[in-house]
């Protein structure tokens, strides 16, 4: 007799190279993906891609209720050809970082945490050294709590993940070096020295900004 529609089961394995991606690959992105499909869910059994300096590992399954549970771990050894997506100059970001985590939920309240590493970060110039935050995703609303032990900088914020994409940020500086904070091209010129401790509090819409 002929299988059911209800007992179908699907494995595919799938392929993609030379891979474009406006603004981050040129032509040498590459994707391997190995997939299982029941009456039940959708299971990526592995998906591994890289785009450029952007190397990406996933896991996780899609029920047919909606039900969402994956993990993924990426990674980019260069974050100056990343600068475009979140709309800054190539030489204002600079370093390498990896984020590691799991997603849960559905698309309409998805759930997440993570922890990111980064590791010789500079922006507009200045050295902010290591990096390390641990990162909470509720419904639409990221939360981070990150550190940046060189300059002695401990950054608390929130934002929305739908535009206007509002945010609330805090930023404590304790005994943070000022030759560090003034290493941008445009202050360097200014030779201080000591330290300096500041509670900074930012509130607004990025789109906005």
């Amino acid at each position: 007799p002929l299988a059911s529609v209800a007992a179908l089961a699907l494995n595919a394995t799938i392929g993609a190279r030379a891979i474009r991606v406006r603004g981050i690959v040129d032509g040498g992105g590459e994707l391997d993906t190995r997939l299982a499909m029941d009456r039940r869910a959708l299971a990526i059994e592995s998906a591994d891609a890289r785009l450029g300096p952007l190397q990406l590992s996933a896991s996780g399954d899609y029920t047919w209720r909606g039900q969402i549970e994956g993990a993924f771990d990426a990674n980019a050894d260069d974050l100056s050809a990343l600068a475009p997506i979140v709309a800054m100059a190539d030489a204002s970001l600079a370093g390498s970082a990896g984020l590691k985590g799991t997603l849960r939920g559905t698309i309409e309240s998805l759930r997440g945490e993570g922890q990111l590493t980064a590791r010789n970060v500079s922006a507009y110039g200045i050295a902010i050294g290591p990096v390390t935050a641990r990162l909470r995703l509720d419904d639409s609303r990221a939360h981070i709590d990150g550190n940046a032990p060189d300059l002695e900088a401990h950054v608390v914020a929130a934002v929305d993940t739908t535009s206007p994409f509002s945010f609330d940020a805090a930023i404590d500086l304790d005994r943070s070096p000022l030759p560090a904070l003034l290493s941008a091209p445009q202050t360097e010129q200014l030779q201080a020295e000591g330290t300096i401790a500041a509670a900074l509090r930012a509130r607004g819409d990025l789109a906005r900004i």
